[in-house]
């Protein structure tokens, strides 16, 4: 199961935090709207979440990341995508819109 993961900007690290939900790779492409080009670093770094825009920077999670293992690539039928973290063109609040609507999704909520 691919991680999905709610940042806030200036986040270098996720230790000691959890994923926001757990679901299949296959199903994050389409729910999150991610492409290849959505690919930001591999899996053992944080992207940079920056805004340039010093009001959002402050206001709490503004980014939805879906962050991939390799083992799940693997079983996964996309292919030529690479693990890592994944910055979806979504809002948080968009995000969790499709989530509710997506009823046949198999989500695991933390």
């Amino acid at each position: 199961m691919a991680e999905i993961w709610y940042l806030n900007t200036g986040t270098d690290s996720v230790e000691g935090k959890m994923p926001n939900y757990r679901v299949s790779f296959n199903e994050c492409v389409e729910i999150f709207e991610l492409t290849e080009e959505c690919w930001r670093c591999k899996s053992g770094q944080i992207p940079e979440l920056t805004t340039g825009n010093p009001i959002i920077d402050e206001s709490g999670y503004v980014y939805v990341l879906v962050k991939v293992m390799s083992k799940e690539l693997k079983s996964s039928s996309l292919k030529g995508w690479k693990a890592g973290w994944y910055m979806s063109p979504l809002t948080v609040i968009n995000a969790e819109k499709k989530l509710q609507i997506r009823q046949r999704a198999t989500i695991e909520i933390e």
